[in-house]
């Protein structure tokens, strides 16, 4: 079970890297402090486009210390928005949800909120990570 926790929530810090420019694995791998190999590995679980953002990858090379690198990107997509039809002074936006909801959906967002939490402030660390998994039964 802690061996699944170590990447969970991988597509989070990714996102969170890339938010100012493209990067390279061996870029992401240093900063996230996670090994290059399990980054590639791993990569799979995040290389997906969602509602919101789609993180794509170019294609692999061997850089000059002879090990298998990438660039990722980050695209973010805005969400599509409906009109609520009630007469109202105000307009009122909402989110359309195109999947179904998942039974774990919220304590999954609860998890994903405190994550995000301890990545904003600089507290994230595998001892974190490790709790938080063992708080939600992730």
């Amino acid at each position: 079970m802690l061996q699944k926790c170590g990447v969970t929530g991988l597509a989070q810090r990714v996102i969170r890297v890339l938010k100012e420019r493209r990067l390279l694995n061996s870029e992401i791998a240093k900063l996230l402090n996670i090994n290059e190999e399990v980054l590639l590995k791993e990569s799979k679980n995040f290389l997906r486009k969602t509602a919101s953002y789609e993180i794509t990858a170019g294609k692999s090379f061997i850089n000059e210390r002879g090990v298998r690198d990438r660039v990722y990107e980050l695209i973010r997509h805005e969400p599509e928005r409906a009109m609520a039809s009630c007469n109202l002074r105000n307009n009122i936006y909402f989110g359309v949800n195109k999947k179904s909801r998942m039974s774990k959906r919220n304590i999954f967002l609860e998890a994903a909120r405190e994550r995000r939490r301890l990545i904003n402030t600089g507290n994230y660390s595998r001892e974190e990570e490790v709790k938080l998994c063992e708080k939600y039964g992730l």
